[in-house]
């Protein structure tokens, strides 16, 4: 049986190897489109950005400049979503971002959580769990999930957590708790 990729691992939710050079060059290529689309003024050439970054956007979607994500792919954005300027998706793993959601301004969504502390492991490894945004849908699935009714807040964080203790290695389930910034 062939080994899984860094990247297979990656959406797995397992341990992989962040450094990984074929996950670098993902990264690079985001970045790039990155600065093209923070720096371009037209909506209609931003949407078409959008397009080759995320691995998909509804219909009357919107994402307010400047934005910032790690590798875009893994994201996947319902119609009729605005999101506010200064987002920040770390996508190791896949968003799911419902229909009709709205989120403020300098909001952090993180799937990846760093080993290190838990375990004796390299710094380059971590984990990854996946997070899904709904409007007016507050339920726990398989996936990590945060919900909102309305909005997310401005200047929350939506961050995949390991339940865990220091000395395990995580084996199934995650959690995403939201923590709001004052």
């Amino acid at each position: 049986m062939p080994s899984r990729t860094e990247k297979e691992k990656m959406l797995a939710g397992e341990t992989y190897n962040c450094l990984d050079p074929d996950l670098e060059a993902e990264r690079q290529k985001t970045k790039s489109l990155l600065r093209l689309y923070n720096l371009t003024e037209a909506v209609p050439d931003r949407q078409t950005i959008l397009q080759q970054l995320l691995g998909c956007i509804g219909q009357n979607s919107i994402i307010e400049p400047p934005f910032y994500c790690a590798y875009g792919q893994n994201i996947h954005i319902g119609d009729h979503v605005f999101l506010n300027v200064l987002c920040t998706i770390l996508d190791c793993n896949e968003v799911h971002i419902g229909h009709h959601v709205m989120i403020g301004p300098a909001v952090q969504i993180y799937t990846a959580a760093h080993l290190s502390m838990y375990q004796k492991v390299p710094l380059t490894f971590q984990a990854a769990a996946q997070v899904s945004a709904r409007s007016g849908d507050i339920s726990q699935k398989k996936t990590s999930t945060a919900s909102s009714k309305d909005c997310i807040e401005p200047y929350s964080r939506l961050a995949a957590t390991l339940p865990f203790s220091r000395n395990q290695m995580p084996s199934t389930g995650f959690r995403c708790e939201q923590y709001l910034g004052k």
